[in-house]
C-alpha cells in the first residue's frame, strides 16, 4: 500500500525542514509513501506576536509567500527543489533556530535568511517572483486547510498521512534508518486512531541539523 503523506511547512521553520528530512531521506527510500510538500504560515497562525518575533515573522511571511509564488509560476517540483535549496543552506550546524540564540553564525538571523534564499534562487536558476504577494489567497486557503485538518492550538508541520492529519511530529534531529521507520509506523497509527489528539513534552534538546 502507497502512504500518502502531505507534510504542511512554513519554510523558516527549523522543526518543517527536520521533518522533511525524515520524510524525503528516510522514510521515502525505504516505504512506499507519495510524499506532498504543502504551505502553511507561522504569520497566519501567530497574530499577536511578541514584539521581539513580530519582526522575524514579517521576514519568515515574504519567504513563504515567494515560496508560494515560485510554486504557482513553476509547479511543485521546482517549488520542492526551492525549499530543498533553501533548508540546505539556511539550517546548517552554524544555524540553529530562532529560539536558541547561541551559535556560530552571529549575523543577524533576517540577514540569514535573506543570504539562503538568494543563494536557493541561484542553485535553480530562478528570478523572484515579481509580485510575491499574488498567491497570497492559494496560500491562505492551503493554510486553512491545514489548521482545519488539526485545529488552531498548534504549529508547524502539520503531517497528514492517508487523510488523518496531527500537529508534528516535532523533532530536534532527523531519525534515521530503523527509528526513521519506527517513528512513522507509530506517528501514522497514532494519527489514524479517532480518539488521539495529543502527546507533548519539553524540548530538551538543541536543534542538530547533521
Amino acid at each position: 500500500m502507497v502512504h500518502r503523506v502531505e507534510l504542511f511547512v512554513d519554510p523558516a521553520c527549523p522543526y518543517t525542514w527536520i521533518a522533511y528530512r525524515w520524510l524525503s531521506e528516510e522514510v521515502h527510500q525505504r516505504r512506499p509513501i507519495a510524499l506532498r510538500l504543502r504551505l502553511m504560515s507561522l504569520h497566519l497562525l501567530n497574530t499577536a506576536p511578541a514584539p521581539d518575533y513580530r519582526a522575524q515573522l514579517a521576514v519568515a511571511d515574504r519567504l513563504t509567500h515567494l515560496a508560494a509564488g515560485i510554486r504557482a509560476a513553476h509547479g511543485e517540483a521546482t517549488f520542492t527543489r526551492f525549499y530543498r535549496e533553501f533548508g540546505r543552506t539556511f539550517f546548517t550546524p552554524a544555524h540553529t533556530d530562532i529560539v536558541i540564540a547561541a551559535r556560530e553564525d552571529q549575523r543577524p538571523w533576517a540577514t540569514q535568511l535573506t543570504t539562503a534564499v538568494d543563494a536557493a534562487l541561484h542553485t535553480i536558476g530562478l528570478e523572484p517572483p515579481a509580485d510575491i504577494t499574488a498567491a497570497d489567497a492559494t496560500l491562505r486557503a492551503e493554510h486553512a486547510e491545514a489548521i482545519a485538518a488539526v485545529g488552531t492550538d498548534v504549529g508547524t508541520p502539520v503531517l497528514r498521512i492517508d487523510g488523518a492529519a496531527c500537529f508534528g511530529p516535532v523533532l530536534s534531529a532527523v531519525p534515521r534508518g530503523r527509528d526513521a521507520l519506527d517513528l512513522f509506523d507509530g506517528v501514522r497509527l497514532l494519527t489514524a486512531h479517532r480518539h488521539f489528539f495529543e502527546l507533548k513534552r519539553t524540548r530538551l534538546r538543541e536543534l542538530s541539523f547533521h
